[in-house]
């Protein structure tokens, strides 16, 4: 699906302007492939610092830590952060406030934590994660694709 998602891009941008450099809003943008393929803990890692997989599962840990680092939030940032009831939550939040924005040239997001996928398939090699992506580009999510839960107890339990 990745590859596909690529494929169609590309061929929609040289149908379009001709070529696989693309200006938005002041932004250069390569859409040679491949593009980058990375999972959501290690953007947070690389852009904040901080690894939630070393985080030991500890919610109010995960926050004193977040705290600590100060990471540029604004209160509106900082409520929904204190919001968050699972350290997944918390991982996404800190994803869609300091990562998204980075992800400017075309990049593939792989292994959402299963509290915010409730219609994937639980990852075949990760404890709570999901066989799910997302494409950004510019800031902005493209597309979501994901291996599509079957076990109807299990979506039952996660949408519960």
């Amino acid at each position: 699906m990745m590859d596909m998602a690529e494929e169609i891009v590309t061929q929609c941008a040289l149908a379009v302007h001709g070529k696989l450099t693309v200006d938005y809003q002041g932004t250069e943008t390569q859409l040679q492939r491949p593009w980058r393929r990375e999972t959501m803990h290690n953007l947070v890692k690389e852009v904040t610092g901080v690894g939630f997989t070393e985080l030991e599962d500890d919610l109010t840990v995960a926050k004193d830590v977040l705290k600590a680092i100060r990471i540029g939030l604004d209160s509106k940032d900082k409520s929904s952060i204190e919001a968050c009831h699972s350290l997944g939550n918390l991982l996404n939040e800190v994803f869609e406030i300091s990562v998204e924005p980075k992800l400017l040239q075309p990049t593939f997001v792989l292994d959402y934590p299963i509290e915010i996928s409730p219609l994937a398939k639980p990852h075949r090699r990760h404890a709570g994660l999901t066989e799910r992506f997302e494409l950004f580009i510019c800031g902005r999510e493209l597309a979501n694709a994901l291996s599509e839960l079957t076990d109807p107890l299990d979506q039952r339990a996660r949408l519960e």
